[in-house]
């Protein structure tokens, strides 16, 4: 996924006390430094007029319970910002 950023981007994670990262490579680096430990499923996901994408996930390792949401704020084919929530289970 690190190739769909802007070389500007920000990744920003809500309910986790880490980031924000500004910039493709500082993004890169904070995820090789500390990859996730699971893959998530998209459960859903919904466009708004301004073109943010909405989509709600689940840990795979956890049967398709929701976990939080993943907005993503393009800027033509990249992504220009994505934030991260992490929700209380």
């Amino acid at each position: 996924m690190l190739e769909q950023f802007s070389d500007d981007a920000e990744l920003v994670f809500e309910g986790v006390p880490t980031g924000p990262f500004h910039g493709k490579e500082t993004i890169a680096a904070a995820y090789e430094s500390n990859p996730p430990h699971d893959e998530v499923d998209v459960l859903s996901s919904e466009q708004a007029d301004d073109g943010t994408i909405v989509a709600r996930y689940a840990w795979r390792a956890n049967g398709g319970r929701p976990a939080g949401r993943m907005i993503f704020t393009p800027r033509g084919e990249q992504i220009a910002r994505l934030v991260v929530t992490f929700e209380p289970a």
